[in-house]
């Protein structure tokens, strides 16, 4: 082989040691600004938002970029951005959120996690970003809660008389209670009927959609209580089942367990 020959492969070699290192690190490079609202305390509807941006300053694009949150196991999840963050408790509670792609040289893309926070204390909260390149990205931030907004609504479901009787009134009485340990907003109760009864003329805040009756009751201060009496005719003797069920909370409510209550009694036959 002659020199120049030799030279020829030499230079075609290196061609390809360089071509083959450039594409090696040609990647995405990941960055994240994390961010917390408010900084101290809650808002006024005891909310904490946070805001994850990613930025990719590497030379390819970020793809299957996804952003997970690592958040107190005392807080609860109301929303996120995009809204198919998933939520999920183990151990803490982490909201996952994918972002697709993100484009090379300075793309950016954005997750937000909504949360109540349930505990009063310095609150860490962790987001790590990762794509399927391999770049990953880690940022922490941290606020002061000294304040939390949770109102522990319940609601109780009674049937009188019990037993009742066929072709005769009976009265389920629709509760609920504001245990604490803050003011309630846009509380509304449901009963869900029966098939075998008619019904009566409904209370006042009370309004019927075929089998379900809604109340709304609103604003509900700590210790408050509200009762809705809603009068039915059994039209046939046998057992009959009533659910009672709370909704449309805008406060967080840390307990779920006391959101709903059942009435199962016996009908006889008429008199």
């Amino acid at each position: 082989m002659t020199g120049s020959i030799r030279t020829l492969f030499a230079l075609v070699a290196c061609t390809m040691i360089l071509f083959g290192a450039s594409h090696a690190f040609a990647q995405a490079n990941l960055s994240i600004d994390l961010g917390v609202s408010p900084t101290s305390e809650t808002d006024s509807n005891g909310r904490i938002t946070y805001t994850a941006v990613v930025t990719n300053s590497g030379a390819t694009a970020a793809n299957n970029l996804v952003v997970t949150f690592t958040l107190s196991y005392y807080d609860l999840p109301i929303t996120s951005t995009p809204t198919n963050c998933v939520f999920t408790y183990n151990g803490p509670l982490y909201a996952t959120c994918p972002l697709g792609s993100v484009a090379a040289n300075g793309g950016t893309a954005t997750a937000i996690a909504v949360i109540y926070p349930t505990n009063v204390g310095n609150l860490i909260v962790d987001a790590n970003a990762t794509e399927s390149g391999g770049a990953t990205a880690a940022a922490e931030v941290g606020s002061t809660i000294t304040g939390v907004g949770i109102a522990d609504v319940l609601v109780q479901l009674t049937a009188t008389p019990n037993p009742a009787y066929a072709g005769q009134t009976l009265t389920y009485g629709l509760t609920a209670y504001n245990i604490g340990d803050d003011d309630a907003q846009g509380v509304t109760v449901s009963l869900i009927l029966p098939p075998t009864v008619s019904v009566g003329a409904m209370p006042a805040g009370c309004t019927r959609a075929n089998s379900t009756i809604n109340c709304s009751i609103g604003h509900m201060v700590v210790t408050g209580q509200k009762t809705f009496n809603i009068n039915v005719v059994p039209t046939k003797s046998g057992w009959i089942f009533a659910t009672a069920l709370l909704r449309g909370e805008t406060v967080a409510d840390p307990s779920t367990l006391n959101n709903s209550s059942a009435s199962r009694i016996w009908v006889n036959p008429a008199q």
